[in-house]
């Protein structure tokens, strides 16, 4: 799998095809696993035969049941944060790569911390994980969570703020407009149009979108 999206490395890009390909790679093993059945005798053979397919099984549903976290963790492994980082093309712009899962995201500065953001132009506003809010120095005592928003799990009550600078390599936004999500509810932060709508331009070319100033 790993030497096929070496070979062609625009085939495994878009969408979810990496995640699907990890999918039916785990369901060979599975596959695989239980073919030899029919052929084992009953006795301490078959009985191991039966526990290495259920262990296998059991692996698949907990693929299906931690998603999400699996997803993080195959980003992380397989070098995401290479691919969000932002490449200087010229001065004030500059260049990220799309992630193996079809979306962009980049690693932004706020102060001395960096953490990383999906670029999404459907948000209105930057909206940021408590955790990443909190190593960046934002006052948690002073946040006020009483204002609403539409998210892709229903409605939920986030804290507005000020952000004093952003940055995105050689990108910045000053007095960047946000807001944090309730400690837990979300798994990553959001770059939307209170960011990407003050930039002089945003364009995506194939799998690379160009930020400027």
């Amino acid at each position: 799998m790993f030497l096929l999206n070496a070979l062609f490395p625009e085939a495994l890009t878009t969408g979810d095809d990496m995640a699907r390909l990890a999918f039916f790679a785990l369901l060979f093993l599975v596959i695989v696993s239980s073919a030899s059945l029919p052929r084992l005798e009953k006795g301490p053979n078959f009985l191991s035969a039966a526990v290495v397919w259920a262990g296998a099984s059991s692996a698949l549903l907990a693929g299906f049941a931690f998603e999400d976290e699996l997803r993080e963790q195959f980003d992380r492994r397989l070098g995401a944060r290479a691919s969000m980082a932002a490449v200087a093309r010229a001065p004030g712009e500059v260049e990220i790569t799309r992630t193996w899962d079809g979306h962009f995201r980049a690693w932004v500065e706020v102060g001395d911390t960096a953490a990383p953001f999906l670029i999404d132009t459907g948000a209105s506003l930057v909206l940021m994980r408590w955790e990443d809010a909190e190593a960046m120095g934002v006052d948690m005592a002073s946040l006020r969570f009483e204002m609403p928003v539409l998210t892709a799990n229903g409605e939920a009550m986030v804290a507005p703020l000020r952000v004093p600078l952003m940055r995105i390599g050689a990108v910045a936004v000053q007095d960047v407009r946000a807001a944090v999500a309730p400690k837990g509810t979300l798994q990553g932060g959001l770059l939307g149009m209170s960011f990407l709508g003050r930039l002089h331009e945003m364009t995506i070319r194939g799998d690379k979108v160009i930020l400027k100033n």
